[in-house]
């Protein structure tokens, strides 16, 4: 076609999530990586022949943006779902105990119990600040908190 450029826009990664999320932009981008997956698309600049559309939406965030990258379709669909993290996820994940069944309750779990018992500050509750080896947990009045 005619004036049309190679890069075209997909896909708002907007319509695939109602709220952030913070494991996709990691492992797709690594911004807010506490999952600590190896990333796949890096920083970089984007192609001089990305289309009018990928442009104007990088123009609407303004200052707001901080970054620009892309990937293909081929390194996306060549993604390994079963690879490890690089590092245990750098939140928290909280358990409730209800007998001997653990019930999820949320990540970045971290709160004055969790703080009282490895001795740090609420103050320094910065997800992925610190990270425990994988499988530690602290049990503080029927709450698990496990690094995973």
């Amino acid at each position: 076609m005619e004036g049309r450029r190679g890069w075209q826009f997909a896909i708002d990664l907007g319509l695939l999530y109602d709220e952030r999320d913070y494991d996709s932009f990691g492992c797709l981008f690594g911004v807010e990586n506490f999952a600590n997956f190896a990333p796949i698309a890096t920083p970089q600049v984007m192609p001089d022949d990305a289309s009018g559309d990928v442009l104007q939406a990088i123009a609407e965030f303004g200052e707001e943006a901080f970054g620009a990258t892309w990937v293909t379709w081929a390194e996306l669909n060549a993604i390994d779902w079963e690879e490890p993290a690089e590092h245990p996820d750098g939140r928290i994940h909280l358990y409730r105990r209800d007998g001997d069944e653990l019930i999820f309750e949320s990540k970045a779990a971290w709160d004055r119990d969790f703080a009282t018992v490895v001795g740090y500050s609420i103050t320094e509750a910065v997800p992925g600040r610190y990270w425990w080896p994988e499988g530690q947990e602290w049990e503080v009045a029927g709450n698990v908190y496990r690094s995973e």
